[in-house]
């Protein structure tokens, strides 16, 4: 089956290539953790508007 040998080892796959690109991100990214519908609102409003810079990966919450 094709879909059984693509998902067999695909942990040490990805696994293999995260380890590779997990260490440049805290050079180009910058996390930013918000809690709260408003928040939530806020960050999906200003993402539309184009206001959230690309270095910017944001963590979200709806839970305050």
């Amino acid at each position: 089956m094709k879909i059984d040998r693509f998902a067999f080892g695909i942990e040490q796959r990805f696994g293999a290539a995260w380890s590779g690109f997990a260490p440049l991100l805290e050079r180009c990214l910058t996390v930013v953790e918000s809690r709260g519908p408003d928040a939530v609102r806020q960050v999906f409003l200003d993402t539309l508007k184009g206001r959230i810079p690309p270095e910017q990966g944001h963590m979200l919450s709806l839970l305050g």
